[in-house]
């Protein structure tokens, strides 16, 4: 579904989230869209900072404990 809207929102093939990745934001999140939007959010700015057009479950962890 993320991907999906990054795709939506002319960012195909860009950046993605690894499984992994959005599996952490699942469970951090608790499926809340909100919740879900505000991890992606500082998850894919994490990426942005450190050059990743792959974001990794480790930027995900980061992004909900901040």
């Amino acid at each position: 579904m993320l991907n999906y809207r990054g795709c939506i929102a002319g960012g195909e093939g860009k950046v993605s989230f690894s499984v992994p990745a959005l599996d952490v934001v699942y469970r951090t999140s608790g499926g809340v869209p909100r919740l879900m939007n505000l991890v992606c959010d500082r998850a894919l700015l994490a990426g942005y900072v450190q050059g990743k057009r792959q974001i990794v479950e480790e930027m995900v962890r980061q992004a909900a404990v901040e």
